[in-house]
């Protein structure tokens, strides 16, 4: 049974007898999670720019897709940095009321 209570299909013998191949996945190189990583944030960021600062365009220096790739785990794959990616609204939201971005104002 599943977290839900429903019945598991792979658990049946019909479903197990049917697999007849695993895909193994390896780690990241370190390059490509880079790459991966500034392709996952600049997409995590577009709606961001969209919503609070249409006329902005953000931008990172390289410390930034490194902050985030460091998330990455082998066993738990880029789901650590894809979450944290979710927390850019809250750091948004947060700077704008200490009065450190004002998309209405790009020049300050």
């Amino acid at each position: 049974f599943d977290s839900r209570g429903r019945r598991n299909p792979f658990l049946r013998p019909e479903a197990r007898g049917r697999v007849d191949a695993f895909v193994e996945f390896f780690p990241y190189p370190h390059a490509e999670l880079l790459e991966v990583t500034a392709r996952a944030l600049g997409r995590a960021v577009a709606p961001l720019e969209k919503r609070h600062a249409p006329h902005l365009r953000f931008a990172w220096t390289p410390d930034v897709e490194e902050f985030f790739a460091a998330r990455y785990g082998a066993l738990e794959g880029l789901r650590p940095i894809l979450k944290a990616f979710g927390g850019l609204t809250e750091v948004l939201r947060a700077a704008r009321q200490a009065g450190r971005f004002d998309p209405a104002a790009p020049d300050a």
